[in-house]
């Protein structure tokens, strides 16, 4: 098979198009990936992408076979990891989520972006108003060390600087860290004078990130 046209299944596959019948269009964009798979069985992106597929579709068997798959094709990349956990805290078997979750987390010590996705793991069941609690400071902690391996304020900083403002009341150190991320990325679509209000009014803000989807 020539190899561009695994490059177009996978692009088919991957890209949402809207359209009034939203599961055919999964169906259909799951059809592209199944025919990429069988040119190219070990591509993890692949199954990463088709995983999510049948995630939407509640084909959950489907989706942790082809997570696991990603996982044996790739297993230093921590976004199979983090798929695999995604799917099987769905699924209520967050002992294994959370073995995943740690695996994931420890594979490259200068990315901050599984820290990231460990942090908004812990806050899946989170909310603003709750007492602090040691869940909290881990949480703190993960984004302490994801802003450390960051070139310059990113998403780690964002989030902290959620964390700061929303659940652990430290206004001034937050409005500190939002102000280095506003410095840092004049250009960026958030940072159009709304990133507070969307800051301080989404219960976790930062959890679209990394690699949850990734």
């Amino acid at each position: 098979q020539n190899p561009v046209d695994f490059d177009a299944l996978l692009l088919k596959g991957m890209f949402w198009i809207p359209a009034a019948d939203q599961d055919a269009a999964v169906r259909s964009r799951k059809t592209r990936l199944d025919q990429a798979i069988a040119v190219q069985p070990n591509d993890p992106q692949c199954r990463r992408e088709r995983a999510r597929l049948a995630r939407y579709l509640r084909e959950w068997g489907g989706a942790v076979c082809d997570a696991d798959e990603a996982v044996e094709i790739a297993p230093d990349l921590p976004a199979g990891y983090f798929l695999r956990a995604r799917l099987l805290w769905a699924m209520g078997v967050r002992e294994f989520a959370s073995a995943d979750i740690e695996t994931a987390a420890g594979l490259d010590p200068r990315d901050p972006i599984p820290l990231l996705t460990r942090a908004a793991f812990r806050m899946q069941d989170w909310s603003p108003g709750m007492e602090p609690s040691p869940e909290l400071d881990r949480v703190a902690a993960d984004l302490d060390a994801a802003v450390a391996r960051e070139e310059k304020p990113g998403d780690a900083r964002l989030a902290r600087a959620q964390l700061r403002l929303v659940y652990q009341r430290r206004r001034k150190d937050g409005l500190r860290d939002l102000e280095d991320w506003k410095a840092a990325n004049p250009d960026h679509p958030l940072n159009d004078g709304q990133v507070e209000h969307w800051i301080e009014g989404s219960p976790v803000f930062w959890m679209r990130y990394p690699l949850l989807s990734t």
